[in-house]
């Protein structure tokens, strides 16, 4: 056998070893599922939390508005019905209740973006309270990238391709030795 011969011999014994790889399960083997890709879970809204002896407040972020929940401490039921006002900056807005001891301020009335230091007035039911809450900043969205999807078949494709050109290459060079000593005798 000849250089070119064995050459040719080991590129397609290294193709077919490649090609194997590639290979799915037959009959009666299975190949392991991959797993779920896990979904990342959507970050929690920015929130702050306050107690006092008579309220229990949550001042938390829902799209661009602001919502206030409150609370009794000691029982832990909804209070509604009370005038509450939100103090950030310069601004002061009402809130207007939106269910079940919610309250919300539109959030075209407050920029949403940035962290909010905000002063809560509680008035109404007995309830005279004056609190102080940093809000974080909102969660931008499409913080963290997604990965690409993992695709393997480009690792049999791309040895694949190699040992083709490396073959095509050899046989080339092995026509060419053979046609140029005989090229101009007749």
């Amino acid at each position: 056998m000849t250089k070119s011969g064995a050459a040719l011999s080991y590129l397609l014994v290294l193709s077919l070893c490649c090609a194997a790889g590639a290979v799915s399960a037959h009959e009666g083997h299975h190949e392991a599922e991959p797993e779920a890709a896990a979904v990342p879970a959507a970050p929690p809204a920015p929130r702050a939390t306050l107690d006092t002896p008579q309220v229990e407040l949550v001042v938390q972020r829902e799209g661009g508005d602001i919502v206030l929940y409150l609370d009794d401490y000691a029982t832990n039921a909804p209070l509604n019905g009370l005038l509450l006002s939100v103090r950030s900056g310069t601004l002061t807005l009402q809130a207007a209740q939106s269910g079940e001891g919610a309250y919300r301020i539109a959030g075209d009335l407050i920029d949403g973006r940035g962290e909010q230091p905000l002063e809560i007035s509680v008035h109404g039911g007995g309830i005279d309270a004056q609190l102080q809450a940093v809000l974080p900043a909102a969660v931008q969205p499409g913080g963290a990238p997604e990965a690409a999807p993992h695709n393997a078949w480009w690792l049999a494709a791309v040895p694949a391709a190699l040992i083709l050109l490396g073959g095509g290459w050899l046989l080339r060079r092995r026509h060419e030795r053979r046609v140029a000593p005989g090229f101009g005798n007749a």
